[in-house]
């Protein structure tokens, strides 16, 4: 779970700008003059449902953050960038090890409101695992822990 949890974190800033890439490829396919009518149907319901989920995702993300101290904003935001406990301490003015503590208890809070929401690991695997820069950067989490 802890890497969905650093993936909805880390992508944040680049749902919209994903958002909006779906957005223009639905219009690129409502403007096609050439495809069957049943296939860009289809088409443009499966990038609708992409984008839902895109969108959920941010809405994921802001009731999490919603949930969050500002310092466990600080410690997941900064994690999920790639930085050690040693440096999010030295950030925070805190010792690594109340950095790491604080770590748990944001990822804890997290996961507590994924599954108030619902969401298991599995349903994030299931809602997401096909949407290729939520899988990747889920992946990356998931081999660096």
């Amino acid at each position: 779970m802890k890497e969905w949890i650093l993936s909805v974190f880390f992508l944040q800033n680049k749902l919209k700008d994903l958002a909006a890439q779906i957005d223009s490829e639905i219009k690129i396919y409502s403007l096609s003059l050439t495809m069957d009518t049943n296939k860009l149907f289809d088409k443009v319901m499966q990038l609708q449902d992409k984008r839902r989920r895109v969108v959920n995702f941010k809405v994921l993300y802001d009731i999490m953050k919603d949930n969050l101290s500002a310092s466990e904003k600080t410690i997941l935001a900064d994690s999920a960038k790639g930085n050690s406990f040693n440096e999010i301490g030295q950030k925070l003015n805190v010792s690594k090890s109340t950095a790491a503590r604080y770590f748990k208890q944001a990822i804890d809070k997290c996961t507590n409101v994924a599954h108030s929401l619902n969401f298991t690991l599995e349903r994030f695997k299931k809602e997401y695992g096909d949407i290729l820069l939520i899988h990747k950067t889920a992946s990356k989490f998931s081999k660096n822990n």
